[in-house]
Protein backbone atom coordinates (compact mmCIF):
# COMPACT_ATOMS: atom_id res chain seq x y z
CA UNK A 1 0.00 0.00 0.00
CA UNK A 2 2.81 2.40 0.79
CA UNK A 3 4.46 1.85 -2.59
CA UNK A 4 1.35 3.23 -4.37
CA UNK A 5 1.58 0.68 -7.17
CA UNK A 6 -1.34 0.36 -9.57
CA UNK A 7 -3.35 -2.86 -9.70
CA UNK A 8 -2.53 -3.25 -13.39
CA UNK A 9 1.18 -3.20 -12.60
CA UNK A 10 0.77 -5.78 -9.84
CA UNK A 11 -1.29 -8.07 -12.11
CA UNK A 12 1.32 -7.80 -14.87
CA UNK A 13 4.21 -8.56 -12.49
CA UNK A 14 2.42 -11.56 -10.95
CA UNK A 15 1.08 -12.80 -14.29
CA UNK A 16 -2.56 -12.68 -13.20
CA UNK A 17 -5.10 -12.40 -16.01
CA UNK A 18 -7.88 -9.85 -15.99
CA UNK A 19 -11.27 -11.21 -14.88
CA UNK A 20 -12.91 -10.06 -18.10
CA UNK A 21 -10.37 -12.06 -20.11
CA UNK A 22 -11.14 -15.14 -18.02
CA UNK A 23 -14.90 -14.71 -18.55
CA UNK A 24 -14.38 -14.28 -22.29
CA UNK A 25 -12.21 -17.40 -22.42
CA UNK A 26 -14.80 -19.45 -20.52
CA UNK A 27 -17.61 -18.18 -22.77
CA UNK A 28 -15.73 -19.16 -25.92
CA UNK A 29 -14.78 -22.54 -24.45
CA UNK A 30 -18.43 -23.31 -23.63
CA UNK A 31 -19.56 -22.16 -27.09
CA UNK A 32 -17.01 -24.49 -28.70
CA UNK A 33 -18.29 -27.37 -26.58
CA UNK A 34 -21.87 -26.71 -27.67
CA UNK A 35 -20.83 -26.48 -31.34
CA UNK A 36 -19.18 -29.90 -31.15
CA UNK A 37 -22.31 -31.56 -29.76
CA UNK A 38 -24.79 -33.48 -31.87
CA UNK A 39 -27.38 -31.39 -33.72
CA UNK A 40 -30.19 -33.13 -31.81
CA UNK A 41 -28.79 -32.11 -28.42
CA UNK A 42 -31.22 -29.84 -26.53
CA UNK A 43 -28.66 -27.16 -25.63
CA UNK A 44 -27.53 -26.79 -29.21
CA UNK A 45 -31.11 -26.68 -30.49
CA UNK A 46 -31.98 -23.94 -28.00
CA UNK A 47 -28.88 -21.94 -28.90
CA UNK A 48 -29.67 -22.13 -32.61
CA UNK A 49 -33.43 -21.57 -32.23
CA UNK A 50 -35.05 -18.67 -34.05
CA UNK A 51 -37.29 -16.52 -31.89
CA UNK A 52 -40.06 -14.71 -33.70
CA UNK A 53 -41.32 -11.29 -32.79
CA UNK A 54 -39.89 -7.84 -32.57
CA UNK A 55 -37.38 -6.41 -30.19
CA UNK A 56 -38.15 -3.18 -28.41
CA UNK A 57 -37.34 0.15 -30.02
CA UNK A 58 -35.29 1.21 -27.04
CA UNK A 59 -31.62 0.48 -26.69
CA UNK A 60 -31.29 -3.15 -27.57
CA UNK A 61 -29.98 -5.55 -24.99
CA UNK A 62 -27.00 -7.62 -25.99
CA UNK A 63 -27.79 -11.17 -26.90
CA UNK A 64 -25.45 -13.92 -25.77
CA UNK A 65 -24.62 -14.98 -29.32
CA UNK A 66 -23.76 -11.37 -30.29
CA UNK A 67 -21.23 -11.22 -27.47
CA UNK A 68 -19.75 -14.58 -28.58
CA UNK A 69 -19.37 -13.30 -32.15
CA UNK A 70 -17.69 -10.13 -30.89
CA UNK A 71 -15.34 -12.15 -28.64
CA UNK A 72 -14.50 -14.52 -31.50
CA UNK A 73 -13.57 -11.64 -33.79
CA UNK A 74 -11.50 -10.00 -31.06
CA UNK A 75 -9.75 -13.30 -30.38
CA UNK A 76 -8.91 -13.71 -34.10
CA UNK A 77 -7.49 -10.19 -34.40
CA UNK A 78 -5.33 -10.75 -31.33
CA UNK A 79 -3.68 -13.68 -33.05
CA UNK A 80 -4.50 -15.98 -30.13
CA UNK A 81 -6.13 -18.94 -31.88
Amino acid sequence: MRDKKRNDDIHRILGIACITDKVQEARLRWFGLVQRQEEEDCVRRILEAEVRGQRSRERRRKRWIDVVKYNTEAWKTCGST
